[in-house]
């Protein structure tokens, strides 16, 4: 059999990111340690040790199903994730928030676990290491977080500091992995308020219509509801301007 020769094949848009090809590849360390590979290294054993680990990568990737990107688990596995920077935090809050938005059907605990961060590194990254040294971070809290703001079409935050007992803006900063999966099931509430708003003024205002009946046209136009004083006080206010 006749091979054709290769030796000046340069392949295209191909750049090698790593230095290390076992401790700076997913799980390398792991399999090189299960399967015994190391120094003195062979031109064999290095072919065999990058084929058991795309192997045991396919394996693991059919395994969790469509959970997860395989280029946030490699990036995140191969973080030392007990040593807490900023550039860590960062990257783990955004990938975490990619995760969980992409995969709709998936809780953030799942999410979490399937990424190998665990409930306190996670709120840590999210608060940049101000949550209280006395609060317990768990499995129970995180699903507690994720039912109460998803299960709201409209949060408050005082209330819910209360609840939870953490500052609003802890549970703000918690939050924000919610936003985009709450915006697609409640709809843009804040853009809602605001169009509902700007109706509910130009009917005051211009209409002579009773406040209860601009509140209810307001509510069946939008959805949104208005209490009919705050007809009242736009009408108050466009008097004591106009005096």
């Amino acid at each position: 059999m006749e091979h054709d020769d290769l030796a000046d094949v340069k392949p295209l848009g191909v750049r090698i990111q790593i230095s290390d090809g076992v401790h700076g590849m997913w799980m390398g360390k792991e399999l090189a340690e299960l399967r015994n590979y190391g120094v003195p290294w062979t031109n064999e054993t290095i072919l065999n040790y990058f084929e058991d680990l795309v192997k045991f990568h396919d394996a693991w990737c059919e395994s969790i199903t469509a959970v997860l990107l395989p280029d946030m688990a490699s990036e995140l596995q191969a973080l030392d994730l007990e040593n807490e920077t900023f550039s860590k935090w960062k990257l783990i809050r955004t990938y975490v928030e990619s995760a969980y938005t992409k995969y709709g059907d998936k809780s953030l605990l799942s999410i979490l676990g399937t990424l190998g961060v665990t409930p306190k590194l996670w709120i840590q990254a999210c608060t940049t290491g101000g949550i209280p040294k006395c609060f317990k971070a768990s499995d129970d809290f995180i699903d507690e977080l994720e039912n109460y703001y998803m299960s709201r079409d409209k949060v408050v935050w005082v209330e819910m500091g209360k609840h939870f007992g953490l500052s609003a803006h802890i549970l703000s900063n918690l939050s924000r992995v919610f936003f985009a999966r709450h915006k697609a099931k409640y709809g843009d509430l804040v853009g809602q308020r605001k169009s509902a708003r700007e109706l509910l003024n130009d009917l005051a205002l211009c209409t002579d219509e009773t406040p209860t009946h601009v509140a209810k046209e307001v509510f069946d136009r939008t959805g949104v509801e208005f209490h009919i004083s705050a007809v009242t006080k736009i009408r108050a206010r466009s008097k004591q301007g106009g005096k």
